[in-house]
């Protein structure tokens, strides 16, 4: 018997364990506790434990029986005011409530922002992830308004009625602006000829009588519930008639054309009415220059780009992407630009057309990943649309991408770069970004992006700006694809079309590959000529402050220490050599406080004339023709050497005034500095003809000398002397002279990027076969002059017989047949007069030594013509000069000759005339 009952409860205690294995196996802890949504929205009354949370706080758990339950949620973050509390396990319901009504304060905290998590009751319990929390708490109003001050105190005069006198001033400590907003003022005391405006700005309600001295008044403030602040009161004197103000300053500042600087207001003085006494005072006045009408926004040096940075000592190598439109930058030919020479180019976009795109030969390389770009830019405010691309650098065809540019969109300023990298997985920084008033202002700024990547520094005239925010990009594969540089828009390589076009202004722009730009060097790029000074000697100043731009001067000080001395220390300059003439408004502010009590202070509206300067008057002379052998033009022959650069310092009689009487004289100026010349030709070089300039010469001088089909062009600052010496080595190389027999070049020069151009000087470079050696006459004496080559200006006069050695042409035969044909009488008039030449020249020397070319001798006569005239034996080179015509000859007909002849007349051989 108790054998049965043993084995019966083994039996019983297997099958219990059986069971429980089995429910067991069913309730696994298989699953997290999981929120039902990743954000919680919370609202919360100021001074209240009740949260409305929105959606109510859950967790869910896949589990079943007790590892389903959530057993806790809590906070992540420590210093939180808040508990939380389970209230339902089987549900995963929360509450989040404040752990004090107290601290549920807007003023103090107006959000909070945590993360929570929940556990599980299982054995082992299980947490789920991160869920966030956002409460709101709402003010409650509960904050009176208060003045910002304990009193105020003014002054009026008598005898007038003074509006807006003085402010006051109260706030709100609520937090929402609904409940911290000022509604209006009040002035409780009764029966006073004041009144306060909604603003706090006190008037007076009727004219004053300086009898009784001072007004006691109580104001309070209210905000939009009408809930008020405690009296501040406030104490008004009245006082004589006085205007304070700074005296003695001239409306108007003139600067003579032979002055740089000039004190503004040296009588000047600040009168303050005889205020009460201060005990503490302070004064701030500002003077305000305003040059936004000239150039970039004041007077500065408008050399071309490349001179500029010469003069600052940047690095050398930097691109030129908007230079000046020309010959050698024919990409620029269909911008629109400012003609106005005052200051450097400036080119208009028109946000639908206007792009320059840079040939491949022209565009930077080795833009990577160290190089600085730099630009002026004007643009106006300008709201959605597309991007406004000011330059990119994208895929010539195939694709559109993009490997570097500059844009704007929704007046933020952006700078992209792509990486070429075989790396796939890897995202790199690629969009640098800027949030910037001055992009939209409508004002001029420079613009420097200095790139070390992954650095990229933005200075915006000469400040830093740090980047708002920067986005990483997957690289650009190493396909070595050819890319497009354009300037104003962006090329689209898969459509080979443009988009993104910039609408503004843009000038100054250049790409320094392998280098940046230094601080010093920024600031020298965009420092003006003309500003505003101060000698500090021993003024009694706490505070001076000037701008970048010169423009804005701040000085700070007290009434006690002679502040009202000042302004006569403060000074305008303008260093620019040629200063652009006009007027430039000026505005002074000043702020003046005694005893927490403003004193009104008018603001002073002037201006600053400059006088028109002397304009220099730049002119270049020389031989105005020169003949070479073609042995000499072959090897290259230096035909400016006779080339003069004149500055004249006089003055130029022109019209007379017919309301004055008086003639209008214009004065020039010398000019020290020349910052280009160049040699020109109307119709471009042929093959084997060119204009050069020994690299030795460039690097003596140190300019930049750039040859082309259309010309020579010199670049660089430097003296006058300097160019001269530069021009007259200039050398002409004509391989094929046959073919050109004549050319003429155009030299012209010019200063401050052609604010300044000189006279366009021209000169004959004619091909002659065979010069005359010296000769001697049968006496052994030399006879100068005996036979000349010149080229001269066409004086109107008629001249001797022009003896012209023709080459041969066949163009020039078939004229010859059909002239003799048309002309036969003419021509049997021309041998009656060779006939009488002949007679009349029996009397020379039979025996005179001439060595003339044994070829057939070709005459042209005009039959129209007098007999010839003897020329007297002591007529000079000048009377030569005079009598001498010169021979306009086409480059393959004539080659021009004139022929002297001194002593007896020349026997000619008439063998071998032709008709």
């Amino acid at each position: 018997m108790h054998s049965l009952v043993g084995k019966g409860s083994i039996y019983i205690c297997v099958l219990f364990l059986f069971c429980f294995s089995l429910s067991s196996s069913k309730d696994t802890e298989n699953h997290k506790p999981r929120f039902t949504v990743d954000i919680f929205h919370g609202i919360v009354e100021e001074n209240s434990d009740r949260i409305t949370l929105d959606p109510p706080l859950f967790v869910e758990d896949g589990d079943e029986g007790q590892n389903g339950q959530i057993c806790r949620i809590f906070i992540q973050e420590d210093d939180i005011p808040f508990t939380i509390d389970v209230v339902d396990a089987d549900t995963g319901e929360g509450v989040i409530a404040p752990k004090s009504p107290d601290l549920m304060d807007c003023e103090q905290s107006r959000e909070w922002h945590f993360h929570i998590r929940a556990e599980d009751c299982a054995e082992r319990r299980r947490r789920s992830h991160s869920a966030e929390v956002h409460i709101l708490v709402n003010d409650s109003n509960d904050n009176a308004p208060k003045f910002k001050s304990q009193s105020y105190e003014a002054t009026v005069n008598e005898g007038v009625i003074t509006t807006d006198f003085l402010r006051l001033e109260a706030v709100d400590d609520d937090c929402s602006e609904a409940n911290s907003m000022i509604c209006g003022y009040e002035i409780v005391t009764p029966d006073v000829p004041f009144t306060i405006s909604q603003q706090g700005s006190l008037s007076t309600t009727k004219e004053l009588e300086a009898v009784q001295q001072s007004y006691f008044l109580a104001v309070v403030a209210a905000d939009c519930s009408h809930k008020r602040s405690e009296p501040v009161m406030v104490t008004v004197h009245v006082g004589h008639v006085c205007i304070p103000g700074w005296k003695d300053f001239p409306q108007k500042v003139q600067l003579s054309s032979d002055e740089t600087a000039q004190f503004l207001a040296p009588k000047s003085y600040l009168e303050t009415c005889g205020n009460p006494v201060c005990n503490n005072s302070e004064v701030t006045t500002t003077l305000t220059l305003q040059t936004d009408h000239i150039g970039f926004g004041c007077d500065r040096d408008t050399y071309s780009l490349k001179s500029q940075r010469e003069n600052c000592n940047a690095e050398a190598g930097a691109v030129d992407l908007l230079p000046s439109p020309s010959q050698q930058s024919p990409w620029m030919a269909n911008l629109n630009t400012d003609e106005g020479n005052e200051s450097e180019k400036v080119f208009f976009f028109d946000g639908q057309s206007s792009q320059a795109t840079l040939p491949e030969k022209v565009a930077p390389k080795n833009v990577t990943d160290r190089f600085s770009i730099s630009f002026w830019m004007k643009h106006k405010p300008r709201v959605g649309g597309d991007k406004e691309y000011i330059l990119a650098n994208s895929d010539t065809e195939g694709s559109n991408k993009r490997h570097y540019a500059v844009y704007l969109h929704n007046c933020r300023l952006t700078f992209l770069l792509h990486r070429e990298s075989d790396a796939t997985d890897i995202e790199f920084p690629s969009e640098y970004r800027w949030k910037l008033d001055h992009v939209c202002d409508s004002q001029w700024h420079r613009y420097t992006f200095n790139v070390q990547y992954p650095q990229i520094s933005l200075f915006v005239d000469t400040k830093l700006y740090e980047t708002s925010r920067i986005t990483n990009d997957w690289p650009l594969p190493h396909l070595g694809t050819s890319t497009t540089l354009t300037v104003g828009a962006a090329w689209n390589g898969a459509s080979s079309t443009y988009s993104g076009f910039f609408k503004g202004y843009l000038a100054g722009m250049s790409i320094l590959p392998g280098n940046t730009e230094s601080e010093q060097v920024i600031s020298c790029l965009f420092a003006c000529k003309e500003g505003l000074s101060i000698d500090m000697g021993n003024l009694p100043l706490e505070v001076v402050h000037l701008n970048a731009e010169g423009t804005v001067l701040t000085l700070k000080g007290s009434l006690k220490g002679g502040f009202s001395q000042v302004l006569k220390k403060v000074s305008y300059y303008n260093s620019r050599t040629f200063p652009t003439p006009g007027s430039r408004d000026l505005l002074i502010e000043t702020t003046a406080m005694c005893d927490n009590q403003e004193i009104h202070i008018p603001d002073i509206h002037g201006f600053i004339v400059l006088s028109q300067v002397p304009v220099p008057n730049i002119i270049v002379t020389g031989d105005a023709s020169v003949a070479y052998t073609v042995a000499e033009l072959h090897d290259g022959v230096k035909v400016l050497e006779s080339v003069s650069i004149s500055n004249q310092a006089e003055e130029d009689e022109g019209e007379v005034d017919q309301d004055t009487g008086e003639t209008d004289t214009t004065y020039y100026a010398r000019l020290e500095h020349l910052d280009s010349c160049q040699v020109t030709v109307v119709t471009p070089f042929k093959t084997g003809e060119r204009l050069s300039l020994n690299e030795d010469i460039c690097k003596k001088y140190s300019v930049n000398a750039v040859s082309s089909d259309e010309g020579l062009i010199i670049t660089g600052v430097k003296t006058v002397a300097t160019y001269e010496a530069i021009l007259r080595q200039v050398v002409y190389i004509n391989k094929a002279p046959n073919s050109t027999p004549s050319r003429t070049l155009s030299v012209r020069c010019s200063e401050l990027n052609e604010r300044f151009v000189s006279n366009a000087f021209e000169i004959e470079v004619s091909l002659v076969h065979k010069k005359a050696p010296p000769h001697q006459s049968k006496s052994g004496g030399h006879l100068p002059n005996h036979f000349q080559v010149k080229s001269q200006l066409y004086s109107g006069k008629h001249h001797a017989p022009t003896v012209v050695k023709r080459s041969s042409s066949p163009a020039m035969t078939l004229v010859l047949v059909v002239c003799v044909g048309f002309f036969m009488f003419m021509i049997v008039v021309g041998v009656f007069r060779v006939y009488t030449t002949r007679k009349v020249n029996k009397a020379l020397d039979d025996k005179q030594d001439m060595d003339w070319d044994d070829g057939p001798l070709n005459i042209t006569v005009n039959p129209m013509e007098g007999p010839i005239e003897p020329v007297a034996e002591d007529s000079s080179d000048d009377d030569y000069d005079d009598d001498c015509s010169e021979m306009s000859s086409s480059s393959e007909e004539e080659i021009p000759v004139c022929v002297e002849y001194k002593g007896s007349p020349l026997e000619w051989d008439d063998s071998n005339l032709k008709f």
